[in-house]
């Protein structure tokens, strides 16, 4: 959804027994949300603390309180996606001008800090404030106003916003009685990856728009973006503060699945499959 409460990608309205076939993006989205709900997505544990207990080397995911997708659902996702990728790159999406004020200009494709701030609305590493413009969707129109480097680009932005800004604290740098305790030098804290709802609705639609069959050097720019987000599984996510509470951190982790199993499934990168979870993927 976005910021309006409309959807960056539009979803058809049909019944929920419809059996013909999808004829158009919208349609294959539908389907997509009908087998999320027939099927199982993630499995509760019983304690999802108690993973610290056990020794890494025997830890199927490493992913805090919560297993990957069922067999049934990934595979179901992964015929979906690349006929929604097919659907998608044979339609005509509306033109630049149809995108709502403020849109456009978009920043130069390797314009880092700049994607960031206009992406979500503010610089990175300033508090939210009033002031804030209005976070922005990832819509038609504006991805088919990005050539497919500049998407490229994006993807590899959008994994850098994986790590927030590194946070400071203050710890002495050696032993000191109190007394004779020097003033405390910042040391920065170690990141925790995080992916924001935001974020991922816009690499999902990014992964969407690009092609079958890319060149090693572009399938590379996949993979570094899927290992960051399997960076955000293994730490449980809400490390840039933005994504925090139970609910909200289990929502992370189904859009950190659905953009990893983009990458793994649309391009076939099985590898990364076993990376994030220890097995080997099955269909």
């Amino acid at each position: 959804m976005d910021s309006q409460g409309g959807q960056a990608l539009p979803v058809a309205n049909l019944p929920w027994n419809y059996t013909g076939e999808p004829a158009n993006g919208a349609e294959y989205l539908f389907t997509v949300r009908r087998e999320s709900r027939k099927s199982p997505f993630v499995k509760r544990v019983d304690n999802p603390y108690a993973i610290a207990d056990v020794p890494a080397s025997s830890t199927s995911t490493g992913v805090a309180g919560l297993t990957p997708p069922s067999k049934e659902w990934r595979l179901a996702f992964v015929d979906n996606f690349k006929h929604m990728r097919e659907k998608l790159a044979s339609s005509d999406p509306p033109p630049l001008s149809t995108l709502p004020p403020g849109y456009m200009p978009f920043p130069a494709k390797k314009e880092k800090d700049k994607w960031y701030a206009y992406i979500n609305g503010r610089p990175r590493g300033k508090a939210p404030s009033p002031e804030d413009e209005e976070p922005k969707e990832c819509k038609g129109p504006l991805l088919r106003g990005l050539s497919q480097t500049a998407i490229l680009h994006l993807l590899k932005h959008l994994t850098s916003f994986f790590l927030p800004p590194p946070r400071t604290s203050t710890i002495p740098t050696h032993p000191t009685s109190p007394s004779t305790a020097p003033p405390r030098a910042p040391t920065p804290d170690l990141p925790v990856p995080s992916l924001t709802p935001l974020h991922a609705r816009w690499a999902f639609a990014l992964l969407a728009s690009l092609p079958a069959h890319l060149t090693s050097d572009e399938i590379s720019v996949l993979r570094e973006f899927a290992r960051g987000v399997v960076g955000v599984l293994r730490e449980g996510g809400g490390g840039g503060g933005e994504v925090e509470g139970e609910k909200e951190r289990e929502e992370e982790m189904r859009q950190a699945w659905i953009c990893l199993l983009a990458v793994v499934g649309g391009w076939g990168q099985w590898d990364l499959w076993e990376d994030a979870t220890g097995r080997q993927w099955e269909w």
